[in-house]
């Protein structure tokens, strides 16, 4: 975790896979991203919410598209977009 994982986050957009499948998590803004599947689809936000938390790696919260509200939080942003593809995609 820690800072090296949170500077991936720092190119306009990355390609991410999970699961066989792919994915783009796009910069929006600074500490702000859109989280895409392949078919252009908005699957919902990952914003860095704080720069130290806990054990001093950033926080990070995912929303579900058109939600103000946190769906998940943490420090590991790669295991929070998974679990909202995951959400996503079963529904």
């Amino acid at each position: 975790m820690g800072t090296s994982r949170a500077d991936a986050l720092q190119q306009a957009s990355r390609g991410f896979e999970h699961r066989g499948a792919h994915y783009t998590i796009e910069k929006l803004e600074a500490r702000q991203w859109k989280v895409i599947d392949a078919k252009g689809r908005n699957l919902g936000t990952l914003q860095q919410r704080s720069d130290d938390g806990e054990g001093g790696d950033p926080v990070f919260a995912v929303y579900r598209p058109v939600s103000d509200q946190i769906y998940m939080e943490g420090s590991d942003w790669e295991s929070l977009v998974q679990a909202l593809i995951n959400e996503t995609e079963a529904s």
